[in-house]
Formats: C-alpha cells, structure tokens, sequence
C-alpha cells in the first residue's frame, strides 16, 4: 500500500443578501483529514487494501463512501456502477482524534484481466446548515467535502516508470492543438498499463513556452486525456516535457 498522504483544509464563507440590507453570515467548517494512501494498486494474491482516513479535528465527521468504475472516452472521464468490487462501509462516522477504515474488495470471482480501474469517492456530510429567510422562504445551503481516490486492480505486478514499448508501439503519445491562450493537449496511452503523468511544459526551438503548473493525473490503459496548458508566443511548440509518476522528466514529439 502507497505510502502517500494528502492532507486538505476546507474554509467555507457564505454571504447572504436580504433586500437592500446585507447581512453576512460566515460559517467556518475546517475538517482536518489525513488520507492515506491517495491511491490504491492491488495485485494478486490480494483482492482487497484498505485507506485510512485520519480526523485529526476535534468534532466528529461523517463520511460518505462510494465506488464507480471508472474509464476514460474522448479525453474525459465517465463513470459507471461498480460491479464485483465494493467499498465498505458505506458511511462511518469518525470521532475527532481518531481513525476510520474503508476495505476495498474484490468480490468477482473471475481473475483480473489487464487493469480494472475505479474511483473511490469520500464525501464529508453535512453536520450543520446555514439558513436565512429570503422573502418568506428559507434558503439553507449544505456544506460537503470531496475526496477522490483511484483504485486499480491490476493482473501482474506494477510495472517500472512510464518508458518502453518499442517505436511501433509507444507508450505514451502526445498531440497539440491552438487554443485561446495555448494549446490543448492530448495524450494518448498506448499501453495496457496505467500511466501518471505530473506537470508538463511545453517547448519550441529549445525555448520553453509553455506550462502547466500541475499534475495532469492518470491516462488509463489504451486511452486518451486531454488538458489545457497556458503558452506566451514562440510559436508552435514541437516537443512536451513530461515529470512522470516516479520522478523522470521525459520528452516527447508532439504531433
């Protein structure tokens, strides 16, 4: 099991407008949560991992758990109901200062082919409401944080860094298109593994024009992602510069 930790703050400011007068009604709702780990890869002989949610507060925390299969078509993620795979429990309620499990199962009978990929999706429920009347009505607004894992189960071990594949058959691809402000990219996944790809910068005559500040995430097996990458003049860029999921920078052409 990954050995990653994500910890996030959530500050929430509401303002409600009641005729001419403004009033403004604050609510603070700061959840301290360590997840770990962000991600999970589950190889045979195991069918099942777990993630740990931390609730490093002080009031106690309900948690929503679901589990979607998930696939990526036209450059987009889709979901779907999962099926063979579950996540328990579906809601727990963790104490401030203490931790709670979520179990990943496998419950398919039938042996992994390639790479089966989901989402684990978190969500904090509400424990309180803000309300104001507004005209003889009560307005309420519902505060609700998320946290998105992938699940992969996987039929070999992981296999090492986003390289190989021969020139027939690359890996991992990347395509360019003008857009307002820079270029939207592809990238396109040849392979039967998952690929993670991190920031990316874009390059023309060996003069960087491009950026994009942040991880771009998974390209699941044999498919594409597309992402925007803001660029200043230059001209159009001939290569991507990729930092990879283990830490290698690696270039490509692009198309």
């Amino acid at each position: 099991m990954g050995g990653y930790i994500m910890k996030y703050r959530f500050f929430f400011v509401f303002l409600v407008s009641l005729g001419a007068v403004f009033s403004f009604v604050a609510q603070l709702a700061a959840a301290n949560l360590t997840v770990m780990p962000t991600s999970l890869r589950i190889a045979p002989p195991k069918a099942a991992d777990i993630v740990t949610i931390r609730n490093e507060g002080r009031r106690p925390v309900k948690m929503q758990i679901r589990l979607f299969r998930w696939e990526q078509k036209g450059g987009k993620d889709v979901y779907h109901p999962a099926q063979g795979v579950v996540a328990t429990p579906p809601f727990i309620t963790i104490k401030g200062g203490a931790d709670g499990n979520i179990r990943v199962i496998r419950t398919a009978k039938t042996a992994v082919s390639g790479t089966e990929s989901y989402r684990l999706i978190i969500d904090e429920l509400p424990s309180s409401r803000v309300r104001a009347r507004v005209k003889g009505q009560a307005a309420s607004v519902e505060v609700v944080t998320r946290q998105i894992l992938p699940v992969f189960f996987t039929s070999t071990p992981e296999p090492g860094g986003n390289h190989g594949g021969g020139a027939a058959a690359p890996r991992l691809s990347f395509r360019a298109q003008a857009a307002r402000g820079g270029y939207e990219i592809t990238a396109i996944n040849g392979s039967r593994a998952v690929l993670r790809i991190g920031a990316v910068s874009l390059w023309a005559g060996g003069t960087e024009i491009g950026r994009s500040g942040r991880s771009v995430g998974n390209v699941l097996p044999k498919s594409e992602v597309k992402f925007f990458v803001p660029a200043k003049g230059g001209g159009k860029p001939q290569e991507i510069r990729v930092l990879e999921g283990k830490g290698i920078e690696g270039t490509y052409p692009l198309q």
